[in-house]
């Protein structure tokens, strides 16, 4: 299994919760059955030994003679011991199992189940030794049983609990039947030793019959302790490897074995679930728990007690006792029998020779059959019985054949009884109870068992017996065991489950979720482990009730959802029921996030050639595994991840409620990260007109999708229409159904998923509703389609009234004045976003990517909402919308009830606004409450704090190792046992004690506080966070130039766009004022320009002027002034559409590739086509080259460009412009997709990248780095100190400056980006305070 402290996982899959069945597992159920020997040769010795002459004679005095074979001076029938005395032997060995099962539950708990039983046999033999040492001393052999008792109360307990907890769960059932066997044949046994020594005239008439009790504890006691401890004893005590190594060897796996881990963690997460149902209090109220709960409810402790209780009462009220007990005295009561002993023998043979056919008909039939049909049985066969007695069999009739007929039918009854109540019972009461209180369960139920055989013991001499004050009932008595038997009848229809083929903690879930009646249909459905989030996500079982498959493209709250990819999503489930929750809060632990490719004809080929569990593993990606989640209501949390992690993924399952502990009622709202080919256009081209597009304005579209008024206002148009339409006389009723039938699909859309959502007893319930909600449907389908002729008058008029009921109501629902105030506050937020009054008007339809961005951000943040998630929500925003988007998230806490915010940005400064973090790394969630630095800082301390501490802890380790090699070698030279004592307690330490001794807070170490749960060691190990491979962006040093001069010149640039085609000459007086104006720029080899500006203002205009971009030099768009470029310059131009651009490359590649049957275009392949080979770049190269870039391996050779994310693309586009070793970067918008590891690995390598660089980017604290070269996060200065490497003086003729575009003015920012800032800021506040 493993070392350290790693939580135990395992699978979902139903089919792989317990290891195959194994010889070696019957063979250890088989002998650990021999315990049953000790009940039943018991039963069985007593009764013949009590019938003994010897016996009879030591106890009473009455001579008795040996030739003739009658007693002396008395008659046969008052031959025999008083009733007070044989109730008194008999009885008094039931008081001690009474108590010793009792005793025996806490025994087992503590020294475990194995050593209990070999204990029981010791306590036996000492009792064994009491009975043979007593002659006529009733005292001492009373007092020797009841020390007997004791020991079989252990053993008789506590056998039962170690076969049902090692037994597998398909033969459990014939396992411990064997059991009920055991016990049979100790009753044959018993009565065949009897039979050998009843005539003799000595002590060893009854010496022999109990001397031979020895044996059985002996066989019984050296055998275990040659087996293993039940595992499930070793998980209740946290001991997890050694209860990997006993389940390894109950099966015959190895430890490793996926079948063993998988078992053990579905132990471990079944008594984890039973730890948080029972209460864990003092001793008392441990016992107490056992009693815990409704008598009504079927999984209650309780109600289990009554169960196991109840069968071994009933078992004992069968009468079977009765006769294996008095048998002996019964028969010769009877008058007609001449050899009592032999009778007893023959009924012995009949239990002996019937059980064996349970070991069958228990699996075949199950339990709960064979208890109702044996009670069926019994009572019919035990009416008989007394009626022949009190009839034809009766003393006073004297009738043979009936006598024989009697005990025939006994036969029978005991046939019946040792084919189903003898067995069943104590198979039902090994499965019935949860591992916390199985072994005090068991040791009730098992004292039931005593009490009332101790019980019966004690009254049936009274109730049979001639003697004065006995009843004499003879054959009578059968009529009070068969009342009984239609009491078991009952009992065990109303109360017993049906629990074959199912294992221990499947029992639980279905006593759980169904009444006994209903019990032999139930399935299981799901794993403990996968409920407790214990498992491992290749193992997902196909189509359990915790798991929910959604799309990963759309978004699951609409209807037509068409799954292009699969989100599995699993977690801890709470099993109680939540009055009011927070729905601002999460709080979900064992959250597992599985992303697999959808079903398409494409892959459906491929796939289907893979094994299931191949392909199972292979296809889909893991993103969170055993996580986390929690967030507090009102926080603002900024998700760390890196690109490919699974962010948005995450943001998803949670916006869809796709994890089940999301309560359906929570409000959650999302902008999610917009598509590549969803980029805006340079935004000056918003400016140019185009035709008129139909459609609802901005600011409607907006109000309407953050209110779901259009859904209101679709739904008053459907009835008004039906309502107003004269010609039809049905319009109304079938506009009244239409609504209704909508709404009845959108509710039974819920139904469904939380049907798929929910298990356990819960998910019974939304399942049964669902199938009751489709039922209703259905018919709401079947009502739209019935013609007018069926409908009656009657209904007609109830409908047509009621649909103009409801058009009023909802007519009332739009309130004027609500509608104005969310107008309101829709046009401050668009405002904010950068929308004029003239955009807020334009039609929502005529807006290009970026701006679409916005509109779905204003969407966002006007929805009232518990859980606002926006991920990346400063693409395509200009620095004005990101610092209004920062105050304005900031001053959401001034509201009485704050949504929760997710936020997913690469602005650092921007995340800034957030109080915590939430990191992605690892399949994992980790918290930091503060900001990106601060966290980075704290790890950088945490690490090296822990590894002083690991170097301090080595070298402690080191020399206790020495000094326990140096004492262990004197010891054993000198056969001294002190230093080989204090040798191993130091190798205890060191294998035990060393790790992590401080809690996570740093406080002092408490092992119950610290390490709750389940554990390898008593220590976690120390962990020192290792250094992740970083990100890094290697520019090329670009070649030389040969000789000097400016990179790129420009002078007096002037540009406006033209006028469209076909457009009237106007005078230039009218024409639309110039994009740019005397624009005058120089960027020599080294220098670091910045651009900002706000959007509009024709940055990316500028950008493309400079690179000579085919969309402005053309003669339709003259520009005045003069552009002068290096002869030798190699440009490298990142536009803010790469990314767009090359998705539509790889799209329209991938169409023709896929006619000519070649494969799709990848990062490689494409870069193999467009590099010549005149560069002399060869394959590995250029992998090199990726590979620098955060594109290794596989990913550029094997990965389609249509399946890489967005941060992917940006970095292939780099590498497309890197491998000609340019001498200028001109950047617009690079940041946008990149993570904020990779943005701070780029602007680290632009710093002091020896070509010139021209950025334009939104991104403050990136333009800060690149362009300024400020080292510092804080903001700091450019005159701090230089990174390794970087020559001063080269850095003081690097030329940096900051330019503010404006008006189509280019002005310099002495105070850099911090005046621009400072700018908007005072912008912003002034709209805000408006």
């Amino acid at each position: 299994m493993g070392t350290g402290s790693a939580p135990l996982v395992g699978t979902s899959d139903l089919a792989r919760i317990e290891a195959p069945v194994t010889l070696k597992a019957y063979l250890i159920c088989a002998f650990a059955a021999c315990g049953g020997l000790f009940f039943g040769y018991d039963t069985g010795w007593m009764s013949g030994v009590l019938a003994m002459p010897y016996f009879i004679t030591m106890y009473t005095g009455i001579p008795f003679d040996y030739a003739t074979g009658q007693p002396i001076g008395v008659t046969p029938d008052k031959f025999t011991l008083p009733s007070s005395t044989k109730s008194l032997m008999t009885s008094i060995l039931s008081c001690g199992t009474f108590f010793g099962a009792l005793i025996a539950g806490d025994v087992s708990d503590f020294i475990g189940r194995r050593l209990t039983i070999i204990a029981g046999c010791i306590v036996f033999s000492f009792g064994c030794i009491l009975q043979i040492a007593s002659t006529d001393q009733l005292v001492l052999f009373v007092f020797g049983r009841l020390i007997a008792g004791v020991g079989v109360g252990f053993i008789s307990s506590v056998i039962i609990l170690y076969m049902s907890e090692i037994a597998p769960r398909k033969v459990r059932g014939a396992l411990v039947a064997g059991y009920q066997f055991c016990i049979t044949l100790g009753i044959l046994l018993a009565n065949c030793v009897v039979y050998s020594t009843q005539n003799r005239n000595d002590t060893s008439s009854y010496r022999t019959p109990i001397g031979v009790q020895f044996l059985w504890a002996l066989i019984l006691g050296i055998g275990l302790f040659l087996l293993p401890e039940s595992p499930r004893y070793h998980v209740m005590k946290g001991q997890l490897q050694s209860a990997a190594r006993a389940l390894a060897y109950v099966r015959g796996q190895p430890v490793e074995s996926d079948y063993i881990k998988d078992e053990l963690a579905e132990i471990v997460a079944n008594n984890e679930y039973e730890l948080q149902v029972v209460p864990q209090t003092s001793y008392i109220g441990s016992w107490m728990a056992c009693f815990h709960g409704s008598i009504t409810k079927g999984n209650s402790n309780l109600r289990r007690i009554i169960l196991g209780a109840g069968l071994q009462m009933m078992q004992q009220f069968t009468g079977i006792n009765f006769i294996f007990y008095f048998g002996t005295t019964f028969f010769k009561q009877l008058g007609t029998i001449s050899d009592p002993f032999f009778i007893s023998l023959v009924t012995t043979l009949v239990n002996v020779v019937s059980t064996p056919i349970s070991f069958w008909s228990v699996e075949y039939f199950g339990r709960r059959f064979l208890l109702i049909w044996g009670a069926i049985g019994m009572i019919t066969m035990q009416y008989i019985v007394a009626i022949i007695g009190v009839t034809a069999g009766s003393e006073t009739t004297n009738d043979s054949g009936a006598v024989k007929a009697m005990i025939a039918f006994i036969c029978i009854n005991i046939s019946f009884f040792a084919i189903t109540w003898g067995p069943c019972a104590w198979v039902i009461v090994g499965e019935s109870f949860p591992l916390p209180i199985r072994s005090r369960g068991v040791g009730i139920s098992t004292a039931s068992n005593w009490f009332w055989n101790c019980i019966i013991a004690v009254i049936t001499p009274y109730m049979v017996g001639s003697e004065p004050g006995s009843a004499d009932l003879g054959p009578k008595v059968f009529f009070i065991w068969g009342s009984f038997c239609i009491l078991s009848l009952s009992f065990a229809y109303f109360l017993v489950p049906e629990m074959k083929g199912l294992t221990l903690e499947q029992i639980d879930k279905m006593m759980e979720e169904v009444s006994p009646r209903q019990s032999a249909a139930w399935k299981p459905t799901t794993t403990f482990a996968a409920e407790m989030g214990r498992v491992r996500a290749p193992y997902f079982a196909p189509g359990p009730v915790s798991h929910y498959q959604a799309s990963a493209t759309t978004t699951m709250t609409s209807l037509a959802a068409e799954s292009v990819s699969t989100i599995l999503v699993s977690c801890k489930q709470t099993r109680f029921h939540i009055e009011s929750p927070n729905y601002r809060e999460l709080d979900i632990e064992g959250l597992n996030i599985t992303v697999t490719s959808g079903s398409s004809e494409g892959s459906s080929g491929s796939s289907s050639k893979k094994g299931k569990g191949k392909a199972a593993r292979s296809e889909g990606t893991e993103i969170l595994n055993n996580a986390k989640l929690r967030l507090k209501a009102g926080s603002r949390y900024a998700l760390v991840g890196r690109n490919g992690s699974g962010k948005s993924t995450l943001l998803r399952a949670i916006s869809e409620k796709l994890i089940p502990g999301i309560p359906e009622k929570t409000r959650v709202a999302i902008l999610q990260q917009t598509n590549a080919s969803d980029a805006n256009k340079d935004d000056s081209i918003m400016n140019k007109g185009s035709g008129e597009v139909q459609g609802p304005t901005v600011l409607e579209d907006v109000i309407d999708k953050a209110t779901a008024k259009s859904e209101l206002e679709q739904e008053i148009n459907v009835l008004s229409e039906g309502v107003n339409n004269t010609d039809d006389p049905y319009g109304a009723l079938r506009a009244l159904r239409k609504v209704r039938h909508e709404r009845m699909q959108k509710r039974l859309f819920v139904l469904d998923k939380e049907a798929r959502l929910r298990s356990g007893a819960r998910g019974l319930q939304a399942r049964k509703a669902l199938v009751e909600y489709e039922k209703a449907v259905a018919e709401s389908a079947a009502k739209n389609e019935e013609p007018g002729d069926a409908i009656s008058p009657e209904t007609l008029q109830a409908e047509v009234q009621e649909a103009a009921d409801l058009l009023a109501e909802l007519q009332i629902q739009v309130e004027p004045s609500r509608l104005a105030d969310i107008e309101s506050r829709a046009k401050k937020i668009l405002t904010g976003l950068g929308f004029t009054d003239a955009y807020m008007a334009k039609t929502a339809s005529s807006l290009s990517g970026g701006w679409n961005m916005r509109k779905a951000l204003a969407t966002a943040l006007l929805q009232e909402t518990d859980i606002l998630i926006l991920d990346e929500p400063t693409n395509f925003l200009d620095l004005f919308g990101i610092i209004w988007l920062q105050r304005y998230l900031q001053s959401l806490e001034d509201l009485p009830d704050p949504p929760t915010l997710i936020l997913v940005s690469h602005d650092r400064d921007f995340v800034s606004l957030c109080t915590d973090l939430l990191i992605l790394k690892d399949k994992a969630l980790t918290y930091f409450h503060g900001d990106l630095p601060t966290y980075e800082t704290s790890q950088s301390e945490k690490k090296q704090h822990l590894t002083r501490m690991k170097e301090a802890q080595d070298k402690q380790k080191a020399h206790m190792q020495e000094t326990i090699q140096r004492n262990m070698a004197q010891g054993r030279k000198n056969d001294d046992q002190n230093k080989i004592r204090q040798a191993k307690s130091r190798q205890k330490r060191l294998d035990d004690r060393m790790g992590m001794n401080v809690s996570a807070r740093g406080g002092r170490f408490k092992l119950n506080r610290d390490m709750v749960g389940h554990f390898f060691s008593a220590r976690n190990e120390i962990d020192i966070p290792q250094d992740e491979r970083s990100v890094s962006v290697i520019l090329p040093d670009p070649f030389e130039l040969r000789f000097p001069g400016p990179l790129i010149s420009v002078e007096n640039l002037t540009f406006r766009y033209p006028l469209p085609k076909g457009a009237k000459k106007v005078p230039t007086a009218s024409l639309p004022p110039s994009v740019l104006q005397d624009i005058t720029l120089s960027v020599s080899m080294g220098d670091r320009i910045g651009i900002l500006g706000l959007n509009g203002a024709g940055k990316s205009t500028l950008i493309r002027l400079l690179v000579q971009d085919d969309v402005t030099s053309t003669p339709s768009n003259p520009f005045k002034g003069t552009i002068i470029k290096h002869p030798r310059l190699k440009l490298g131009y990142y536009s803010q559409h790469a990314v767009e651009a090359l998705q539509t490359l790889a799209r329209e590649h991938d169409v023709s590739a896929a006619v000519q049957q070649q494969p799709p275009l990848t990062a490689l392949s494409l870069l193999l086509q467009e590099i010549p080979s005149e560069a002399e770049l060869n394959e590995g190269e250029i992998r090199g080259l990726l590979g620098s870039l955060g594109l290794p391996g596989r990913i550029a050779s094997d990965v389609p460009i249509t399946k890489l994310s967005g941060g992917q693309l940006v970095r292939l586009e780099l590498a497309r412009i890197l491998w000609k070793r340019p001498h200028c970067l001109v950047l617009d918008e690079v940041t946008t997709h990149l993570d904020y590891e990779t943005v701070t690995a780029l602007r680290e390598s632009l710093r002091y990248w020896a070509g010139a660089v021209v950025l334009v980017s939104h991104d403050r604290w990136f333009m800060k780095g690149a362009v300024e070269g400020i080292v510092d996060d804080d903001g700091g200065s450019d005159d701090g100190e230089y990174s390794d490497g970087v020559d001063e003086e080269e850095e003081e003729k690097r030329r940096r400056v900051v330019y503010r575009l404006r008006g189509g003015k280019l002005t310099v920012l002495k105070g850099g980006v911090g005046e621009f800032e400072e700018g908007v800021e005072k912008r912003v506040r002034k709209l805000l305070s408006a």
